[in-house]
């Protein structure tokens, strides 16, 4: 989870997470992601490559 200093542009943090092979839920001023206990790896990285680029754009 992400705590930003502002609201979450969900169009653009959406659109972003998106672009990086994600699905997360902003909300309010938050980007954070909910991954099952046995997330592997690989995924783990790819759902922090879209944490970090929806905070970017969000």
């Amino acid at each position: 989870m992400v705590q930003l200093n502002h609201e979450v542009d969900l169009a653009a943090a959406t659109a972003a997470a998106a672009g990086a092979g994600v699905w997360l839920r902003p909300f309010r001023d938050l980007v954070y992601t909910m991954p099952p206990y046995v997330t592997g790896d690989l995924d783990l990285a790819a759902l922090c490559a879209g944490v970090v680029a929806a905070a970017a754009r969000g």
